[in-house]
């Protein structure tokens, strides 16, 4: 599996990367492409962290490395905060179009790169206030490693009491199912209202051909929200049983259940691309102009009369007046 995640990440690197670089070319960079290239910028660093942590466990496993469940806290936790700011980021994206959609006049001249980069700011807020918590009240000093031949567990002294402590387990069980719920739910409802509003004939003021790109544009973002809703419904299936059900067995809280979940989140990672590839024409010529360099045709030569020495223009010239003389004797 340790591989698997490897080859993925990979992947999701050289894609997201594309994604990155192409929407945030100067011909291309608007509030949404800004917005669609901090999504696979987060989702990129999710992959990222959470393939490390993979990678700690199985060294540790193998090589018996005693640092192991520092690492494993450090890039558990940083996987956690890049999906969380990925999920803000893909609501806002969402609320941002449907308000364009539901308000096709007012809703532009509020949803501009300045509330776009507003939003990174809260987004970033957010999540420190949510993932902080668990960060103080853990011990790290006093990891502790219990350890058998096939897996290994890190034992964690927290600063709160026992009974403090399952109090806050429970409360941050419930912030995590929210935390995945609330944005796939908002989501939803975003792209509901998008799809029956992106055939409205005044969708924005322009010509036809501006309406069509205006269409397209959300047709996309609308496949961009579905992949998210599809990608977080087991994580919110899983977090729900845990949250409300903590004693009932369910298949996704195996560790096959797991895997899954985390599957589904990287093949909508690498899903991504393709819907850009195939549903924008801006994003299809970038990708062509970063890869395909077209020769250019050569330019007809240029006489510049100001520049020309006198003798050589009086000896264009008198080539000119024979040229035309000589057209003019075969046409009698």
């Amino acid at each position: 599996m340790t591989i698997t995640k490897i080859i993925l990440l990979v992947a999701v690197l050289v894609s997201n990367t594309i994604v990155a670089i192409t929407w945030l070319s100067p011909t291309n960079r608007t509030a949404i492409t800004v917005l669609l290239s901090m999504i696979a910028f987060y989702d990129t660093f999710t992959m990222l962290f959470s393939s490390l942590w993979s990678i700690v466990g199985y060294f540790f496993v193998v090589l018996s490395y005693s640092n192991d469940c520092y690492l494993a806290f450090v890039t558990f936790n940083f996987a956690r905060v890049f999906h969380v700011l990925s999920s803000y980021t893909t609501t806002f994206l969402a609320v941002q179009r449907c308000v364009i959609c539901v308000f096709p006049f007012a809703g532009p001249r509020y949803c501009r790169m300045k509330s776009t980069l507003l939003c990174g700011l809260v987004s970033i807020i957010a999540v420190v206030l949510v993932i902080c918590p668990c960060i103080f009240i853990s011990g790290l000093g006093e990891l502790k490693v219990l350890t058998n031949q096939t897996s290994y567990l890190c034992d964690t002294d927290f600063i709160l009491s026992d009974d403090a402590f399952l109090e806050y387990l429970n409360v941050d069980n419930i912030l995590r199912f929210l935390t995945i719920f609330a944005p796939q739910a908002i989501v939803l409802i975003c792209m509901i209202l998008c799809a029956v509003t992106v055939n409205r004939k005044k969708i924005g003021a322009g010509r036809s051909s501006e309406q069509k790109n205006k269409v397209r544009t959300t047709t996309m973002l609308i496949l961009i929200m579905l992949s998210y809703v599809l990608r977080e419904l087991p994580s919110s299936i899983l977090f729900f049983f845990i949250s409300f059900y903590p004693k009932v067995q369910k298949w996704l809280k195996t560790g096959d259940g797991i895997k899954f979940c985390n599957m589904s989140l990287t093949l909508s990672y690498l899903l991504n691309i393709w819907v850009y590839i195939i549903m924008s024409k801006q994003f299809r010529e970038s990708l062509r102009g970063m890869f395909c360099r077209e020769k250019k045709q050569p330019k007809k030569a240029h006489v510049d009369r100001f520049k020309t020495p006198p003798a050589a223009m009086e000896k264009l010239d008198s080539q000119k007046t024979a040229d035309k003389d000589d057209k003019d004797h075969n046409h009698k």
